[in-house]
């Protein structure tokens, strides 16, 4: 058993590997500005999802997981296409 405090820090340290990996994804692709504006805000996604579960209360994890997750893939996308489309 990991415990809670211990999963919500390998927990940043994956959403901060997410936050890195997208950013090299797109300048390896030669993304413009739009792209590199969706991870930004899939960034600050992420630092709001850890501001809703503390290790001593993880009743909104279903919020963090599920809720800001799907908003983040979405809005994620929308940016990845506006930035596709603008080209």
């Amino acid at each position: 058993n990991v415990g809670a405090r211990r999963s919500l820090v390998i927990a940043r340290g994956l959403h901060a590997a997410t936050v890195l990996l997208l950013a090299l994804v797109g300048l390896a692709a030669g993304e413009g500005a739009l792209y590199f504006s969706g991870v930004l805000v899939a960034a600050g996604l992420l630092v709001f999802e850890h501001t809703l579960v503390h290790a001593d209360d993880v009743s909104h994890v279903d919020k963090a997981f599920f809720t800001v997750n799907m908003a983040l893939s979405s809005t994620f996308f929308a940016f990845v296409l506006a930035q596709r489309l603008w080209r």
